[in-house]
């Protein structure tokens, strides 16, 4: 008789694994020993659980463990590479969410709270409060989908005197060959893995990166579809040896055609909706298959003629362009049609609003290591479980309450022609046995 026809039917079947679980299944070799390997499942864990502050006191004790040595000796001494890990998140999210528009999105985050002794602090002048504070500045990557969006990619900016001062680079341990400092150059790197590892149909780049005019060169260079936020003042090319601004080529948006462009995630009423959009052609590529334009959006819906009405939001005061306008540069194939850019455009905000999901569900800046890998490693622990909970959440939407409400039908144990029962489908006093 087989060990399966001798279980007890009123054992409990063992749930198959969560998200959580696969995603640290595919990680799990990147940690050499059998200790950091389930401490950083435990870890994972709590980032995903706990409320509050997650420091490694907390983490420790939701692992069960008395004391945060061994969550800190993960982050800072335990033998693991947290560029490997996030390239095995780069395809986890490339077998899981792949999309024929999707936008890789990238962007400046600002992680307040931190002290001078912080690796990266510097004093920063906050305009949401209205003061100046130490913080760190992140350049986070999003891979957006219209049904999805998972942070996939972490740096951290090193601004002055960071960049050269050794003996802080050697407290925090820096890396000697550590040389890019710049969000534009770290975003540019981030955009350089993300198009070997992911199908991208844009990269759009946020508030402070989009008026970076090398980085928008460089892109369109490499012959990147991109849309990039900028202000009024930003060079667009030149004509006759002048610079051409935004607010110059935006100068007649009187005479262009405006229009309403719906948002299919968005609900019919709302600000966001009442937005319209108008296009310019600044210039083509220099083989004719790419163009240069500016997209321009304004309040309002289009008046009669065609033009835009001079309205604004509540709360939209301080509006980036002259009138109300906001602009676009954008570097795109012939023939893409004005909606296809919107779209894009609407992705811009992306990487923040991921930022503000990640610290309140999985703690992405609810970390107190100071030094250079350790800021590394929590990030990326941080993305793998956002990333597992975006799919949980995903999964329990399209669960209906009925289905997820239902009995489990008893599994039937091929050996004996018996049913399996689970406490999900216990039998009443009535059913036969």
């Amino acid at each position: 008789m087989t060990t399966d026809a001798l279980r007890d039917p009123w054992t409990p079947v063992r749930d198959a694994p969560d998200e959580l679980t696969l995603l640290h299944s595919r990680v799990a070799h990147r940690f050499g020993r059998p200790e950091p390997r389930r401490r950083a499942l435990a870890y994972l864990r709590g980032l995903a659980t706990l409320r509050g502050d997650r420091n490694g006191q907390a983490l420790a004790s939701a692992a069960g463990e008395s004391r945060p040595d061994g969550m800190q000796r993960l982050l800072t001494a335990a033998g693991w590479d947290a560029d490997l890990v996030r390239d095995d998140l780069l395809a986890y999210v490339r077998e899981r969410y792949v999309h024929a528009s999707a936008a890789l999105v990238v962007d400046e985050v600002v992680l307040t709270g931190r002290g001078p002794s912080f690796v990266g602090a510097t004093p920063r002048y906050l305009p949401d409060t209205g003061r100046v504070e130490s913080c760190q500045v992140a350049v986070l990557a999003a891979y957006d989908t219209p049904e999805h969006s998972v942070l996939v990619d972490r740096e951290l900016c090193l601004p002055s005197p960071w960049d050269t001062d050794r003996r802080l680079r050697h407290a925090a341990g820096i890396p000697p060959d550590h040389h890019r400092h710049s969000g534009r150059e770290l975003a540019g790197a981030m955009v350089e893995r993300a198009l070997r590892r992911l199908p991208l149909r844009w990269v759009v780049l946020g508030v402070a990166l989009g008026p970076d005019d090398r980085l928008r060169s460089w892109l369109a260079g490499r012959e990147v579809a991109f849309v990039a936020p900028v202000g009024p003042g930003t060079t667009l090319g030149a004509t006759a040896g002048r610079r051409v601004t935004a607010a110059a080529v935006a100068a007649h948006a009187d005479d262009l055609p405006w229009t309403s462009v719906p948002d299919a995630g968005a609900p019919i009423t709302g600000w966001d909706t009442a937005w319209t959009w108008a296009q310019v052609r600044v210039r083509p590529s220099r083989d004719g298959r790419w163009e240069h334009r500016l997209l321009l959006r304004a309040a309002g819906s289009p008046g009669a003629d065609g033009s835009p009405r001079a309205e604004c939001p509540p709360g939209a005061g301080g509006s980036p362009g002259a009138g109300g306008l906001r602009f676009y540069a954008c570097h795109v194939p012939r023939g893409t049609s004005l909606e296809e850019l919107v779209g894009a455009a609407r992705r811009a905000g992306a990487v923040r609003a991921g930022a503000g999901r990640a610290r309140a569900t999985v703690g992405l800046d609810s970390y107190r290591v100071r030094g250079w890998t350790g800021w590394y490693r929590h990030v990326t622990l941080a993305m793998l479980a956002d990333a597992a909970a975006a799919v949980d959440s995903a999964t329990a939407e399209v669960r209906s309450p009925d289905e997820s409400a239902a009995p489990r039908e008893p599994a039937k144990n091929v050996a004996t022609g018996t049913r399996q029962f689970t406490r999900g489908s216990l039998p009443t006093k009535d059913a036969a046995p």
